[in-house]
């Protein structure tokens, strides 16, 4: 499944996340983290060093099979298939994107989808080949396995 969806709708969602914050919420969705390093990444590197995704793209979705996904997009959220990974464990999502060259960079975040346990850690990569770069979670949880989907939010900066 792959949709996108608009910079309104990012933000719609982003003031429902502040209102569940304020009320007592629970943690934090991983595309607002995203938003906040890719605007905060942005106003630090220059335009004519770095090539930045655009706005008006918006954000496509996609859902993970295998531990594989293709995601055709300068930003992108993905959802895992369910995963039981164990304490100290790490899962490997390849991820395929026509955007990436060599020496891509990708940052990525992670947050639960359904999965209620477990503490999840994500790195983003540079991609070594073009086409395809490896996102590693890691299980940081002392003894809970993992135990439903994850949300992984990224993108992608070039340099020129």
């Amino acid at each position: 499944m792959v949709s996108k969806l608009s910079l309104n709708e990012l933000r719609d969602l982003q003031t429902s996340r502040q209102q569940h914050n304020h009320s007592g919420g629970g943690s934090s969705h991983p595309l607002f983290l995203f938003i906040t390093l890719y605007f905060l990444s942005y106003s630090k590197m220059t335009k004519s060093s770095f090539v930045f995704p655009t706005s008006n793209e918006g954000v496509v979705t996609a859902t993970a099979a295998s531990a594989a996904v293709t995601c055709n997009a300068a930003i992108g959220l993905i959802t895992t298939e369910s995963l039981t990974t164990a304490a100290a464990a790490e899962y490997v999502l390849t991820l395929t994107n026509n955007r990436l060259k060599v020496g891509s960079m990708v940052y990525a975040t992670v947050g639960n989808g359904t999965s209620t346990q477990g503490t999840v850690v994500c790195s983003g990569g540079v991609s070594k080949t073009a086409g395809t770069v490896t996102i590693k979670v890691s299980n940081t949880h002392a003894s809970e396995a993992l135990n439903g989907t994850l949300l992984i939010g990224f993108f992608v900066v070039d340099q020129r």
